[in-house]
């Protein structure tokens, strides 16, 4: 079984395709204001270096947020029309989770950052077992100012962050920079079945917040769907 990872949440972005679970290919750039222009190019790299066609894809898996507006939209577009076009499965999957488990075998415990803009942050912290495939939230996910992160994050937590990182917890810090769509092959590797979506084209990024764009509405989403 082929999936297709894409992974925009971020100014990262990454493709990655694996067979049953087992990566084959990844391609990571950091590319801030550019998904539009490269995404694209990347599946089609990725794909050709290993002579598969997007019909044989038989399920993608995308970063669904919190993050960037924008990285979000382009990423769930893309996986949108791939997934019509080729009648796939579209797994939906959280971002900041997907870094944490990115972290299990490290930390049964991590709060995970991703910069915002300016000094605000997208924050969840995670009991995590390796062993068991487990997980469990115990705070967010959470967009905040650094001055309210600090009254809420429990001062030995240890920390992965993408992107840029007050001084004072630099040695708190177990991996900096660790988004990539490998990632979400992995998480969903062991949760299989999990944030499968029946709907994919009434589907919405997680955002956290709201924007002057928000004012749209989809005009294939019910009212009354939650």
């Amino acid at each position: 079984m082929y999936s297709l990872a894409i992974e925009t949440a971020t100014d990262i972005c990454s493709v990655a395709i694996s067979l049953d679970g087992n990566i084959l290919a990844e391609s990571t750039v950091f590319a801030s204001r550019k998904h539009s222009e490269l995404l694209a190019i990347i599946i089609r790299q990725v794909l050709e270096n290993h002579h598969v066609s997007p019909n044989q894809i038989d399920e993608v898996l995308i970063s669904i947020g919190p993050g960037s507006f924008t990285g979000l939209r382009i990423g769930l577009s893309t996986a949108k029309g791939l997934v019509f076009a080729n009648h796939t499965r579209l797994y939906a999957l959280p971002t900041l989770l997907s870094t944490a488990w990115s972290v299990r075998e490290l930390s049964s415990r991590v709060g995970v950052l991703h910069h915002s803009h300016q000094d605000m942050y997208f924050y969840t912290d995670y009991k995590l077992s390796s062993a068991e495939k487990t997980y469990q939230v115990q705070t967010g996910p959470l967009r905040e100012s650094w001055d309210a992160l600090v009254d809420i994050m429990p001062s030995d937590l240890p920390i992965v962050i993408q992107g840029e990182f007050p001084a004072e917890i630099a040695n708190r810090i177990l991996w900096n920079n660790p988004v990539h769509a490998g990632n979400l092959i992995a998480l969903h590797r062991d949760f299989p079945g999990k944030w499968e979506i029946d709907e994919p084209f009434t589907l919405e990024p997680e955002y956290l917040r709201d924007f002057e764009a928000e004012k749209y509405r989809n005009p294939l989403k019910n009212e009354n769907q939650q």
